[in-house]
């Protein structure tokens, strides 16, 4: 047999049984432990393995494990992943699509990379004092019809801080209507300058900008603004003559609120820098 084995021909290959295979390796099983069916092996020197069609291996591979090609995975669900973990089945790598790369977390997608970009459906933190650097050699960072900062949590933010309204807000006629809404913090005194671009698109071509500052307080948990309130109009086209931007308070909020034209269809977005000190 071992001759047999020795042979150069390293094409020539026979079906070894499971006695021959295990003695080739020094391998010895006690009846009932060990089951390895016929495998095609290679006959220079035993040091090769071949096998054709599924292997099964019951238990750990207890040695590093070194790949000299490729290695395929199937594709995987967002709760059952192909690359995953034994104490956490549902948490891993899939294949999301085409060129997708899914990461989910207890059987829920978390980031999905590919295609030149990337999804990511949970908050970004970072370790404790560190920073968070978005794109820092890229031309802009694209916050296109988003807050900024999560609005809901001003008190924990700076005392100068920006906000943009989260959606366009559409008016069609002279019922006034909230532009922008500023959570304000109990015991605070505010300065607030809102920036206003109104859009005409009934006509496609009349367009009004608004520079609207006010001085605000919340005593008590009620907010409140001054009025008249410091209004620039730099440009402003006759078919939005009639339009206007002001101020409201309600509860801990202060509201910017537009007035559009009757029969006129206006898209509006809002803008504000707010500076506040606490009392």
């Amino acid at each position: 047999m071992f001759e047999y084995l020795n042979s150069i021909d390293t094409n020539d290959v026979r079906t070894l049984t499971a006695e021959e295979l295990l003695s080739i390796y020094g391998i010895s099983a006690p009846a009932g432990n060990t089951q390895v069916n016929s495998v095609k092996a290679p006959s220079l020197y035993g040091d090769k393995l071949i096998i054709k069609g599924d292997a099964f291996i019951y238990g750990c591979i207890r040695t590093p494990l070194t790949l000299c090609s490729g290695i395929y995975f199937g594709d995987g669900t967002e709760d059952a992943p192909s690359i995953t973990f034994a104490n956490d089945p549902t948490t891993g790598l899939y294949r999301a699509g085409t060129g997708l790369i899914g990461f989910s977390s207890q059987g829920v997608t978390d980031v999905i990379i590919g295609g030149g970009a990337m999804q990511v459906d949970v908050p970004i933190t970072t370790s404790g004092g560190s920073n968070l650097v978005l794109n820092p050699s890229g031309s802009s960072i694209d916050f296109s019809g988003k807050t900024l900062i999560n609005i809901g949590g001003i008190s924990s933010n700076p005392n100068r801080y920006e906000v943009i309204a989260p959606t366009t807000v559409i008016t069609t006629n002279t019922t006034p209507t909230t532009i922008l809404t500023i959570p304000t913090v109990t015991g605070s005194a505010y300065t607030i300058s809102v920036d206003v671009a109104a859009a005409d698109v009934s006509d496609s071509t009349s367009s009004a900008a608004y520079t609207v500052t006010t001085k605000g307080k919340n005593l008590a948990g009620v907010a409140s603004v001054i009025a008249p309130y410091v209004t620039y109009t730099p440009a402003l086209d006759a078919a939005l003559a009639s339009s206007s931007v002001s101020f409201s308070a309600s509860g801990t909020d202060i509201i910017v609120v537009a007035v559009g034209v009757a029969a006129t269809t206006i898209k509006w977005q809002a803008a504000a820098t707010i500076t506040r000190q606490l009392f």
